[in-house]
C-alpha cells in the first residue's frame, strides 16, 4: 500500500507543481515580475516546461478532442502508470496515436480530479499565464529552441547607394 501511495505521489508531483506555477503567474501583471516568478516556480519542472513550450513537439491531441472522447467512452479503472511529462514525451514521439492516445490522456485527467484544467492546458500547449517562448528562454537560457528568421531590407532603400558605388562592385 505504501509503495502504491509513493508512486501516485511521484506521478502527481509534476502536475501539482505545474498547477502551482499557473496559479502563481496568473495574477502578476508586470513582465519582469512574471519572469522572476516563473523562474522561481518552474525551476523544478524545467523538462515539463520545455516540452510544453517547444514548438517542434506535437502531441496530436487537444483538450477539445479529449473532452469529446470522454463523453463517449468510460475511463479505465486503472490509474495511469506514467507521469504527465512521460505521457507528453510519449505522445510527441508518436508512441501513442489516435484512440490509444486519447484514452491515455482521458485516464490521466480522470486520475487527478481537481487538476483537469491544468492538464488540458498542458495538452493545448498554452498555460494561459502570458509567458511565451522568448520569456521562457529569458528565465532559462536555451531551454526551448527558437526559430528566428533574419529580416532583410527593402532594396529600394539602398538602391541609391548601390547606384553611387556600382563601379566598386563591377566584375
Amino acid at each position: 500500500m505504501l509503495q502504491i501511495k509513493t508512486k501516485e505521489l511521484k506521478m502527481s508531483k509534476d502536475i501539482k507543481q505545474l498547477h502551482h506555477l499557473i496559479e502563481s503567474c496568473q495574477g502578476i501583471s508586470g513582465s519582469n515580475d512574471r519572469k522572476n516568478m516563473f523562474r522561481d516556480k518552474a525551476s523544478c519542472i524545467q523538462d515539463l516546461v520545455r516540452i510544453i513550450y517547444d514548438p517542434y513537439q506535437k502531441f496530436g491531441v487537444t483538450a477539445k478532442n479529449i473532452k469529446k472522447y470522454g463523453k463517449s467512452h468510460d475511463p479505465d479503472k486503472v490509474n495511469p502508470d506514467v507521469s504527465l511529462l512521460e505521457l507528453l514525451s510519449l505522445l510527441s514521439e508518436g508512441e501513442f496515436t489516435g484512440h490509444t492516445a486519447l484514452r491515455m490522456c482521458w485516464n490521466m485527467i480522470r486520475a487527478f480530479p481537481g487538476y483537469e484544467e491544468t492538464i488540458y492546458k498542458a495538452f493545448n500547449k498554452d498555460l494561459k499565464i502570458r509567458v511565451g517562448v522568448k520569456m521562457v528562454n529569458k528565465a532559462f537560457p536555451f531551454l526551448v529552441p527558437e526559430f528566428s528568421c533574419a529580416l532583410g531590407y527593402k532594396f529600394e532603400d539602398y538602391e541609391k547607394w548601390f547606384d553611387d558605388n556600382k563601379e566598386q562592385y563591377k566584375v
